[in-house]
């Protein structure tokens, strides 16, 4: 187990350097940083990310609760625990950086499957944790994470999950209650087949702060505490919205109802069995295994000899609008087929046909006779 890291504020320099070594001489303990000057605090705690805060109440010049009065009036967070495998999960962090949040971050590789045991361990050994941040579809790879797993393993540490649900809301199986999911965003322009221009955030109310001298607003057009006193206030958006874009999300929602969820769900299922069955039987490898695969996304790695960026430009002569990969899948000759939106298995045999005969006439290996006749 890891050492419990400790900022240490004290203004008597012999009784913190006297403390720090105390603290450290059985092993248990690190003492990351000490300072006897209150305004060092606040830049330490960032800088360090300590699960401990230790501080003297009777600071000269001051005192340890307005010192904490202040850190709470800058908005002082909790240490965030970041899991990413996939370009999604960097751009989480980067969104979380720009806000400031103290990081634990556990990167477990492009397409590789979190660690559990790895997660458990991280949130026993830095208690000050308050947050665990995921994607559950990463669309990157097209894989699914497992959001069931990670939300028993946040709320039994007793931390809050927030969940990165735009590519998989409509598209995979997802249940904020039964999954234990604090907060979660989504879009209608993904499996919802809806169009961009609008976003919506599910969450528990007792896990949004209210704003107020120790939550300042940080912005204006999306922040959510406004967003949440408007609608409990009037049934309105804080400034005007766009319109047309909510009857648009409206009109995608009762398609959805329509057809079912989880006919939808299906539907998605059955589309991408079909278009990596016929992958398969080109000789094209897949980058994930079944237990891994999303509903709605399929990375496959050209064979060697034809470049992806002819290869999909040749597909989109032909009408079909493939994804090269993203960031190291690139290097690896990896483009992705997305079968979200009102795509039919009929529409998923067509590709196939049009695959072959781009892979044949570009003189690319793929495996010969009735295989390639998807029917």
């Amino acid at each position: 187990m890891s050492q419990l890291r400790i900022v240490l504020v004290d203004d008597h320099t012999l009784f913190r350097k006297g403390l720090a070594e105390l603290l450290e001489r059985e092993g248990a303990v690190h003492v990351a940083a000490i300072t006897g000057n209150p305004s060092d605090v606040a830049g330490l705690l960032r800088t360090h990310a300590p699960d401990v805060l230790l501080l003297d109440l009777n600071i000269g010049g001051t005192d340890g609760i307005q010192v904490m009065q202040e850190l709470r009036a800058e908005a002082f967070m909790l240490p965030v625990l970041l899991l990413t495998n996939g370009e999604f999960g960097e751009r989480l962090r980067g969104i979380l950086e720009v806000y400031g949040f103290p990081l634990h971050v556990l990167d477990f590789g492009w397409a590789v499957p979190y660690n559990q045991e790895a997660i458990r361990t991280t949130l026993a050994e830095h208690p000050a944790i308050g947050w665990v941040c995921m994607v559950y579809h990463e669309t990157s790879t097209g894989m699914r994470n497992p959001v069931g797993a990670v939300g028993a393993l946040t709320a039994g540490a007793g931390r809050k999950l927030f969940v990165d649900c735009v590519s998989a809301i409509g598209g995979e199986p997802l249940d904020a209650v039964r999954d234990q999911i604090d907060v979660c965003t989504g879009v209608p322009n993904k499996a919802i087949a809806g169009l961009p221009g609008v976003s919506f955030v599910i969450a528990r109310r007792s896990s949004i702060p209210e704003l107020g001298k120790e939550m300042p607003r940080r912005n204006v057009y999306l922040n959510l505490q406004k967003h949440i006193e408007w609608s409990d206030r009037a049934e309105q958006t804080p400034n005007t919205p766009s319109v047309q874009m909510f009857v648009a999300l409206d009109a995608a929602l009762q398609e959805l109802l329509a057809e079912g969820l989880e006919v939808r769900i299906g539907r998605y299922q059955e589309c991408a069995e079909i278009l990596r069955a016929g992958a398969e039987r080109l000789g094209l490898r897949l980058l994930l295994p079944l237990e891994h695969r999303s509903n709605t996304v399929t990375t496959v790695f050209l064979p060697r000899g034809l470049r992806v960026d002819e290869f999909i430009e040749a597909m989109d002569a032909q009408g079909y609008v493939l994804y090269p990969g993203k960031g190291p899948l690139l290097e690896q000759n990896c483009f992705q087929i997305a079968n979200m939106g009102w795509i039919r298995p009929d529409d998923c045999r067509r590709l196939l046909q049009v695959l072959a005969s781009t892979i044949r006439t570009r003189k690319m290996p793929a495996a010969p006779g009735p295989e390639d006749r998807f029917e």
